[in-house]
C-alpha cells in the first residue's frame, strides 16, 4: 500500500500535507490489521501513525506553532527511556 500511495502522490502531484495522512493511515491500518488477526500490535507503529496524522493536519491547517518537533523529542525520549529501563531489567 505504501508503495501505491507514493506512485498516486507523485503523479496526481499531492500536497506533502496529504502524504504524510496518507502514510499515517497505512501505518494505523496495518496495525489493526495485525490485532485483527490476533496478532501483537505495535506501539510504535500506532504511535507513529498518529504522528504522521498529526504532522499532516497540522501542516494543512498552518497552525504556526511549533508541536510537530516537540511531540517528535517527548517520542524520541520515551523511546530511549523504554531502551534503557529494558536494558536495566535484563541483567
Amino acid at each position: 500500500m505504501f508503495f501505491i500511495w507514493v506512485g498516486i502522490v507523485m503523479l496526481a502531484a499531492i500536497p506533502w500535507s496529504w502524504f504524510l495522512i496518507g502514510v499515517g493511515a497505512i501505518m494505523l491500518a496495518t496495525q489493526a490489521m495485525r490485532q485483527m488477526r490476533t496478532l501483537k500490535v505495535e506501539p510504535f507503529g500506532v504511535a507513529m501513525g498518529l504522528l504522521l496524522i498529526a504532522a499532516g493536519a497540522w501542516d494543512l491547517l498552518s497552525i504556526p506553532l511549533p508541536l510537530i518537533p516537540i511531540l517528535l523529542i517527548l517520542l524520541g525520549g520515551y523511546l530511549l527511556r523504554k531502551a534503557i529501563l529494558s536494558g536495566a531489567q535484563s541483567r
